[in-house]
């Protein structure tokens, strides 16, 4: 409760007692009330609460935090777009089809060896695959060996990603996807990916007038497959997948459809007419003969 001492020594505890005590007060008294009121306010005391309001504006000029880097721009930044189309949907229909062939040729998966060994085929006809649609739209496809080198892997590097082959999986129908794959040279592949962290631009300091190039292959990447047990001959999910620098967090994921239609969206961009512009003709002036003499 709110306690003070007026001008005459009165004690009042409400508002209605300060009106009150306040029109007791003489016209001379009141009028040095409110102008007493009147400085209180403009040096940012409020005499019932007791609470400094006066704060320092501070004038220096800070710079807004950059606008969070989106994975798809930095796919398709160096690449032909339209390339980069044709390999996405060549990528598409040579895992369906690997899935497929693994199927296809262990039909039965019943027993745990058998399901390791669709597994690790179906692992093989994916490597295949990459290669295949790299070879169809002329996309150049690398190999990388582990460290120590037991076993090699395909690379794609596109744009600002180098992409590997991984995937994924779900607990339970309609659970959120987790990375399975968890190696060594993954880890080290997306050790870089911090810049990615969509909350990261939140917490990062003003950087001043300072321009950040991000190389070719910087950032890791992976395309990913989901297998159902229920249709094992079609895979539910077919994409790209960004982690975080553990594994353990999911920045971005997009499947071939939106990366697609992405692409598709940016050469429409890029093939829009362009008016041309209408070249006027300038009126030419005849010189004006010269007087005779």
């Amino acid at each position: 409760m709110w306690v003070s001492q007026g001008r005459r020594g009165r004690r009042f505890t409400t508002n209605t007692s300060r009106s009150k005590a306040v029109a007791a007060m003489s016209a001379r008294s009141r009028t040095c009330h409110y102008r007493r009121m009147q400085r209180q306010q403009k040096r940012g005391c409020n005499r019932r609460t007791k609470v400094y309001t006066s704060f320092v504006i501070d004038t220096k000029v800070r710079q807004m935090p950059h606008r969070p880097l989106v994975p798809l721009d930095l796919l398709t930044r160096s690449d032909d777009v339209e390339q980069l189309l044709r390999f996405f949907q060549a990528l598409e229909e040579e895992i369906v089809a690997a899935t497929a062939d693994a199927v296809r040729t262990i039909p039965q998966a019943n027993v745990p060896s058998a399901k390791q060994a669709r597994g690790t085929l179906r692992r093989h006809f994916m490597e295949r695959a990459v290669r295949a649609a790299g070879a169809r739209t002329a996309l150049e496809v690398g190999t990388s060996w582990t460290t120590p080198a037991t076993w090699s892997y395909p690379t794609v590097r596109i744009g600002a990603f180098t992409l590997v082959l991984g995937l994924v999986f779900s607990r339970y129908n309609g659970a959120p996807r987790q990375l399975r794959t968890r190696s060594s040279y993954v880890k080290t592949l997306c050790a870089r990916n911090a810049p990615l962290d969509p909350q990261g631009a939140l917490f990062e300091p003003a950087a001043g007038a300072v321009s950040t190039l991000i190389p070719d292959g910087a950032f890791g990447g992976l395309i990913v497959s989901e297998h159902n047990a229920a249709t094992p001959e079609i895979p539910s999910f077919v994409g790209l997948w960004v982690p975080s620098t553990d594994l353990k967090q999911r920045y971005h994921s997009y499947s071939f459809e939106q990366i697609m239609g992405y692409l598709r969206e940016k050469i429409a961009g890029m093939k829009k007419p362009v008016r041309k512009a209408v070249q006027r003709k300038l009126p030419k002036l005849r010189k004006k003969p010269a007087p005779k003499k």
